[in-house]
């Protein structure tokens, strides 16, 4: 594009995309080459590492990846400082 931003669109909220659109941060922190638009169906982020606590069993946390260990997954780490550097 000449004289503007590269318009990126990061499809999904799951580990692959929230990486793509991090190392996309680090390359322009200023957001002046790139204007990234996360689309997430639905609100929560995270895709296959999202949990959630279900109101009908005492808001027992529940995963939708299979856990390494008792309440963490194998990139629960990751998709944290993905969050936190993602303005």
């Amino acid at each position: 594009m000449a004289g503007g931003k590269v318009k990126v669109a990061v499809l999904g909220g799951g580990m692959g995309a929230m990486s793509a659109a991090l190392a996309l941060t680090e390359v322009d922190p200023k957001g002046e080459k790139y204007e990234i638009t996360v689309h997430q169906l639905g609100w929560r982020l995270g895709g296959k590492t999202a949990s959630g606590r279900n109101p009908k069993y005492g808001q027992r946390i529940e995963e939708h990846a299979r856990p390494r260990s008792p309440g963490r997954t194998a990139s629960g780490t990751t998709i944290r400082s993905c969050r936190r550097s993602i303005p």
